[in-house]
């Protein structure tokens, strides 16, 4: 299998327990949730920023015409 880096330190996944394998195995999926959440995140906070600029952009366009 591949080396695994934990603190610093190597050890060979292919020497793993059948328990140390399953952590392992949980330890990777916990990252990959972890990193689509986070793209997720990315997504709605880009869009509620995007809403907020046509709303201002709407509301001073409105400003100006209720000046005229």
């Amino acid at each position: 299998m591949t080396q695994v880096t934990i603190d610093e330190i190597e050890y060979d996944s292919s020497d793993f327990t059948e328990k140390e394998t399953a952590l392992l195995q949980g330890i990777q999926y916990n990252t990959t949730v972890k990193q689509q959440l986070s793209y997720q995140l990315q997504c709605v906070n880009a869009i509620g920023e995007d809403i907020v600029s046509k709303l201002k952009a709407h509301l001073t366009s409105n400003d100006e015409e209720d000046d005229e």
